[in-house]
């Protein structure tokens, strides 16, 4: 937490913390509220798609998080086979500050957030890069942007799908401590 607001006031005053990711801008949220609106969010597969496409031809690095391998009750958002599955990333673009399960409000690590935000601020250059790529005005997608939006995706997922895991084994606590409670009655 300490770092997190370390990075937001070093943002603020132009300087840049070692090791943490680059904070982004504070037009985000409605960056996001675009890309959830109905002609952006069309577009958004096909984007994907087309970064998916450039990063099977170059080398870009591992690009999905082991934690998706590591924890089986998110393997469902993963179905499709894609690298980087459409349904994952309006995740992203859709996430508030806690999620609710069995009831309760779970707040996601600050980290979860400024990683969320920076996934969203280096997917604009490509949406660009990508219109330019369909118009035939460029040959491929630049390497330092792909590089940049890989390594904004596999931070985010794997903090992301840490965060919800320890969520779940949250929520399920208290079902738990009554199942173990009422032992002694069965016995």
């Amino acid at each position: 937490m300490a770092k997190v607001l370390q990075a937001a006031g070093n943002s603020m005053a132009g300087l840049r913390s070692p090791g943490m990711p680059q904070p982004a801008t504070l037009g985000v949220r409605s960056l996001r509220e675009d890309y959830c609106k109905p002609s952006s969010r069309s577009e958004i597969p096909r984007n994907l798609k087309a970064i998916e496409e450039a990063f099977q031809m170059g080398n870009f690095g591992k690009v999905a998080p082991d934690e998706r391998e590591q924890f089986p009750r998110f393997q469902y958002l993963y179905q499709g086979g894609e690298l980087l599955p459409p349904a994952v990333f309006m995740l992203a673009l859709e996430l508030g500050p806690y999620e609710t399960i069995n009831g309760r409000q779970l707040l996601f690590d600050p980290e979860v957030l400024v990683l969320r935000d920076n996934l969203v601020v280096t997917y604009k250059p490509l949406v660009q890069k990508i219109r330019q790529l369909n118009a035939h005005e460029v040959a491929e997608l630049p390497d330092p942007m792909l590089r940049k939006f890989a390594k904004a995706w596999h931070a985010w997922e794997s903090a992301w799908l840490r965060n919800r895991e320890v969520h779940a084994v949250e929520a399920l606590q208290p079902l738990a401590k009554t199942i173990l409670s009422l032992e002694p009655l069965l016995n």
